[in-house]
């Protein structure tokens, strides 16, 4: 019930007040979405999970950092939107473990491979969680750029072409040079979106 109310909210927030849209890629989104995928966007604010799960017309997951459950209250209501937590810079297993959980149920997951928020709008280096996940369960990633903005104004999404990351990488690649690798091209699927959306 409280998933339901907080999408209403969500969605009020994300489309009336940000007026947020998709600008390339809403059939790429369209399709992805209908099983199991890592959804991957860079972070510009701390409002981009909600316009962005606003975009998905599905129940998604969304991995954020733990230090937002640390009050009760917000913990609560994040929780009920379908929020986990992952502690940043180290293996986390129980989150590793939610993650896979969620994708093997054939359910999109969001993930900012950042780790935290851009303060002048240049993609930070990714941490290579979401291409270890991806390589993991064959689930295809599908990378966002969210264009700069600011509360109130106008929120542009741009999406790229879903990645199939097995199909993608030399066979030849294996552990750890495999998942590097992964890790690049996803940073790169970015990059790409925003070298687009500033033309």
């Amino acid at each position: 019930m409280w998933y339901r109310i907080f999408r209403v909210v969500v969605n009020f927030l994300a489309f009336v007040l940000c007026r947020t849209r998709v600008v390339a890629g809403a059939d790429y989104l369209r399709e992805v979405v209908k099983g199991r995928a890592i959804i991957i966007a860079n972070h510009i604010h701390w409002n981009d999970p909600m316009v962005v799960a606003a975009c998905i017309k599905r129940k998604i997951y969304i991995m954020a950092k733990e230090e937002l459950f640390r009050n009760r209250i917000v913990a609560w209501a994040i929780g009920e939107f379908n929020v986990f937590p992952v502690k940043r810079g180290k293996a986390d297993i129980g989150a590793i473990k939610k993650a896979l959980k969620v994708l093997r149920e054939d359910t999109p997951l969001l993930i900012f491979p950042e780790g935290t928020r851009s303060r002048d709008g240049e993609l930070l280096p990714f941490f290579d969680g979401p291409a270890s996940l991806a390589l993991k369960t064959q689930a295809p990633v599908l990378p966002i750029y969210i264009a700069p903005y600011h509360i109130g104004g106008k929120v542009r999404l741009y999406v790229g072409e879903p990645i199939e990351l097995a199909a993608a990488l030399p066979e030849t690649l294996k552990g750890a040079q495999r998942i590097e690798a992964a890790n690049k091209l996803l940073e790169t699927s970015v990059q790409t979106l925003k070298d687009r959306a500033e033309l």
